[in-house]
């Protein structure tokens, strides 16, 4: 098994907004966002499952229609979610000066490290390290874009990455799905709780 499966044990994208203190968000709550994050974090665990128990099979290999159906679908569907909480507030900035904004620099950082020292195949890395640059060196704020949008990022990020891990591999066997799964679950959890924190202040 290639390094970077072993490598995702680290910190790679864990960021919990469960025990912070109260958050200022500039975004208003977003109830498509809410159920659409839900209806995504369910879809994704139940295809990583089913990649786990037909890891070496044909129908758990990378090029299998259903698995590109799969990627291609929710690939469109993370992507919807960016697009709409950037419209919603096009003009927000994620500061680090506030517990999200510090969070995510966080992440992003040892993310880019990571990532910059795994074994991907040629190319995949800049694609992903791109994506974490992307968000700003943090001097001044984590990314451009309100927080709503960073942290849809970084799920989008950590699903491409999810993708990468298959493709390089040709398959998602249970050692990886043990590995990934947390890890791709944790950034979800982190949107769906930032949109629940910013329902809580509108009530």
């Amino acid at each position: 098994m290639r390094a970077v499966t072993r490598g995702f044990l680290g910190p790679l994208l864990a960021l919990s907004l469960v025990a912070c203190a109260p958050v200022q968000f500039v975004e208003d709550y977003d109830p498509v966002l809410d159920q659409g994050l839900s209806r995504y974090q369910e879809d994704v665990a139940g295809f990583m499952a089913e990649m786990a128990a037909r890891a070496g099979t044909p129908a758990g290999a990378y090029e299998d229609t259903d698995v590109q159906v799969f990627y291609a679908r929710t690939d469109t569907q993370l992507q919807s979610f960016v697009d709409r909480a950037q419209a919603l507030d096009d003009d927000g900035t994620c500061l680090p000066a506030n517990f999200v904004g510090q969070g995510i620099k966080q992440v992003v950082d040892e993310s880019t490290a990571f990532i910059q020292a795994s074994e991907f195949g040629t190319g995949q890395a800049d694609q992903v390290t791109e994506v974490f640059d992307s968000f700003g060196d943090g001097s001044d704020t984590v990314g451009a874009g309100n927080c709503t949008v960073v942290i849809l990022k970084v799920v989008q990020a950590n699903h491409e990455i999810l993708q990468l891990v298959h493709e390089d591999n040709d398959s998602l066997p249970p050692i990886v799905v043990d590995i990934l799964g947390p890890t791709l679950d944790q950034s979800v959890r982190i949107a769906i709780k930032n949109e629940v924190l910013k329902k809580n202040r509108a009530e």
